[in-house]
């Protein structure tokens, strides 16, 4: 069960710790529900401006790489929005 649960990746596993969390300090059922479903939001948005960011930065990147002749083979986002896409 939890295997599969976090097989499910950061965008469904963390909003559920964020509800388990909320109930443990007590705060009400449907609060921490709104704040797990808020969260699995925020993941999903922060997900696609990544992708969107990626898709049109990727164009002008392989220029340059063949302009000058580079040998890269990462594109870094960055830590804060890499650590949201999960």
């Amino acid at each position: 069960m939890f295997d599969y649960i976090l097989s499910l990746g950061g965008t469904v596993f963390v909003p559920i710790i964020m509800i388990i969390i909320g109930l443990i300090f007590r705060i009400p059922w449907l609060q921490a529900v709104k704040a797990g479903v808020t969260v699995g939001i925020g993941f999903v948005g922060m997900g696609l401006v990544i992708v969107m960011a990626i898709d049109s930065l990727s164009p002008p990147i392989k220029v340059m790489i063949e302009r000058f002749g580079l040998t890269l083979h990462v594109f870094d986002v960055g830590a804060g929005p890499a650590s949201g896409v999960g």
